[in-house]
């Protein structure tokens, strides 16, 4: 059976990873902006985590359901090479 969104690890650390990167950036733009004196960013911080942890845990959810068939494929004795680009959707 084909899935194509699952829950898993990979979603997990998706949802919990693309709003870390946003915010470790935003951090890094802050900290360059007082090195130059200048104004640091301005966007509404809270509306970017909001889009970016909905946005993790779709690609996240995706990417389980790729992980978790390629992983039963794998099991049958293939290479994940073989899995990933010779498995029907």
């Amino acid at each position: 059976m084909q899935h194509y969104f699952a829950l898993g690890p990979i979603t997990a650390a998706f949802t919990v990873g693309f709003p870390a990167l946003y915010l470790a950036a935003r951090q890094i733009r802050r900290l360059a902006a007082w090195m130059q004196n200048s104004e640091p960013p301005k966007e509404r911080a809270g509306a970017f985590i909001v889009m970016f942890t909905v946005f993790g845990f779709i690609v996240g959810g995706l990417g389980q359901a790729i992980w978790d068939e390629t992983a039963a494929c794998t099991a049958t004795g293939k290479s994940a090479i073989q899995c990933m680009a010779f498995n029907p959707r």
